[in-house]
């Protein structure tokens, strides 16, 4: 009796089974069907679809826009908004390339084309909104991110909250492969983001190190050759997001003019900007960029080595002495390193000497709508190009993901 009622279980068993499978089949093909119907997913700012699958391109409207983007979900709803969140950080970074680069203008003028009403400022100014918009102040707790939604909003339909919806028709529409245009940009070693005060304001990337190192240049207002920066300040980003400046140089001519206060306060600003908090400093040990980090603010890490220092204006040279004037520098700074630096080493502190550290990190001062760097600011005319400021940071690995560290859900429905 037994060996007859254990297969007819098995049977049951099994069928039941197969019952389950197949129900479970079937609603994973719906989910994936209604998942397609609403949108593609795009995995990175630098996917491309294959000719064959390319998908007819319709005018669009942000009301179409936000239709799609507003159905049911049938599947888990945490999953579907992280999914969401994701691919909406990608839109917005590939939409800041494609209004930046060169290469992408074909793609851009293509896209634009297909939007109905059409924006009502041009877009296709190399990802400087800021030139056809009024001047505006930076002020604290200022977003990159949210500062580029809110100009492309502006620029579309002088409605700041629309830059979002605007950002999901232009990547959608120009991910594909339209008129020859290109889907994933090189991008350039040096990018301008921002003017001040009639200097250009750039990033580069390390050419060694593009993952996690940068420098800002100062040039001349539309001079980019090569050798005509003024100033310039290297910067790293480490794995956790941290940035520390490494180095601080003022062309020798340019020096006294307020070159380093301004370009230091620049850069701060803009980490503000981009990831929420001021920059540290590497260990430093050329008593002009120290000197510079205390003026903004800057507090020293190891105080050990107070000294005081002067700048002889006639020859360029930096007189430095310990505040301890018995104390002898010459271990730390040996004669090949004052040479480089153009240091002496006085026995006598001089006359008029300024008390800074040498030879130690440095953090950065609280921000504040009156610290150092601000008060900097306020003395200055800065405009800050948005869209190519968050292009280039998604080119530096590091600074990527932190871009958005700041933005709350709300900034990025």
């Amino acid at each position: 009796m037994m060996q007859v009622i254990i297969p007819i279980v098995l049977i049951t068993i099994i069928i039941s089974s197969q019952t389950s499978y197949v129900h479970t089949f079937n609603t994973y093909i719906t989910t994936y069907t209604n998942c397609v119907n609403k949108r593609p997913i795009h995995s990175s700012i630098h996917s491309s679809i294959q000719p064959s699958i390319q998908p007819s391109i319709q005018p669009s409207t942000i009301e179409d826009d936000r239709a799609n983007h507003t159905t049911d979900h049938t599947t888990d709803h945490t999953t579907d908004h992280t999914t969401d969140h994701t691919t909406l950080q990608s839109d917005i970074l590939y939409t800041s390339q494609l209004l930046s680069y060169k290469c992408a203008e074909t793609n851009l003028l293509a896209s634009l084309s297909t939007i109905n009403p059409p924006p009502l400022l041009p877009l296709n100014v190399r990802g400087q909104l800021e030139r056809n918009l009024p001047p505006q102040p930076l002020p604290q707790g200022t977003t990159l991110v949210s500062s580029f939604l809110s100009n492309l909003g502006l620029s579309y339909n002088s409605t700041p909250s629309s830059g979002l919806s605007f950002v999901r028709l232009l990547s959608s529409g120009s991910r594909y492969k339209l008129h020859g245009g290109c889907t994933s940009f090189a991008p350039p070693k040096r990018t301008l983001v921002g003017v001040v005060d009639g200097w250009d304001v750039a990033l580069l990337r390390d050419r060694l190190d593009v993952g996690s190192r940068l420098s800002m240049l100062l040039s001349d207002e539309g001079d980019r050759a090569k050798g005509k920066k003024v100033a310039r300040l290297l910067a790293e980003i480490d794995n956790e997001g941290t940035v520390y400046i490494r180095g601080l140089e003022v062309k020798q001519e340019m020096r006294g003019k307020g070159l380093a206060t301004l370009i230091t306060a620049v850069f701060c600003k803009f980490c503000n900007m981009a990831f929420g908090y001021y920059p540290k400093t590497v260990v430093i040990n050329k008593p002009g960029i120290c000197a510079t980090l205390e003026k903004m603010g800057f507090e020293a890490n190891f105080k050990k080595f107070p000294v005081y220092v002067k700048v002889d204006r006639d020859t360029g040279t930096t007189l430095m002495c310990h505040r301890n004037h018995v104390v002898d520098l010459g271990p730390q700074f040996p004669h090949a390193v004052c040479r480089a630096q153009n240091i002496e080493l006085v026995r006598n502190h001089p006359e008029g000497g300024k008390l800074i550290h040498v030879l130690s990190s440095f953090e950065p001062p609280e921000i504040s709508e009156c610290d150092p760097v601000e008060r900097r600011l306020q003395e200055a005319d800065v405009t800050v190009f948005t869209a190519r400021s968050v292009a280039f940071m998604a080119t530096v690995e590091n600074a990527r993901d932190r871009l958005f560290a700041n933005e709350g859900e709300e900034a990025l429905r």
